[in-house]
């Protein structure tokens, strides 16, 4: 059954997922394939982080053309379907069930200590890309070429004042 947009995060089935491109509808790796398609044209390589991100995004295209499952070590649509399903399969559950949306709300809590995206990082099924001193200090210092800089000093100074930095 093809799904739109709007029932992305709906599609318990991850297949036949299309989104509309001009007046066609298209698979969402092939949409996804275009886009890595424009922007490997354009794409200024002044070192080797664009073409890291360009590689990892088009393994994961590749990846959901051929296997959706595959990418649920870095896709949230993938990694929430092996989750709910292991669970549903240990609980004897079904996509129906109450609980599910319970799950789904706790997949998204973001307490370290509480929210399933960070037991699955904690498991090693959801690579961290991140350090927690990276993060702390990315609220206060933006990159240093866009909007966010002024966002950033505002948090900062805010942080500032409320003593909780």
């Amino acid at each position: 059954m093809a799904r739109l947009f709007g029932g992305l995060s709906r599609d318990t089935e991850i297949k036949g997922v299309v989104l509309r491109v001009g007046d066609e509808l298209a698979p969402e790796y092939d949409v996804q394939q275009r886009e890595l398609d424009e922007e490997k044209k354009y794409v200024q390589r002044r070192d080797e982080q664009p073409d890291a991100i360009l590689g990892e995004w088009e393994r994961t295209v590749d990846d959901l053309e051929h296997d959706a499952l595959s990418t649920s070590d870095r896709l949230e649509l993938s990694a929430k379907y092996v989750l709910y399903r292991q669970y549903m399969g240990e609980n004897g559950l079904n996509w129906k069930d109450d609980v599910m949306q319970s799950l789904d709300l706790e997949y998204h809590n973001v307490s370290p200590r509480d929210g399933l995206f960070y037991g699955l990082e904690a498991a090693g099924a959801m690579p961290r890309l991140t350090t927690d001193a990276e993060v702390n200090d990315a609220i206060t210092t933006p990159p240093q070429n866009t909007r966010a800089l002024g966002r950033g000093k505002m948090v900062s100074t805010t942080l500032k004042k409320t003593g909780t930095r």
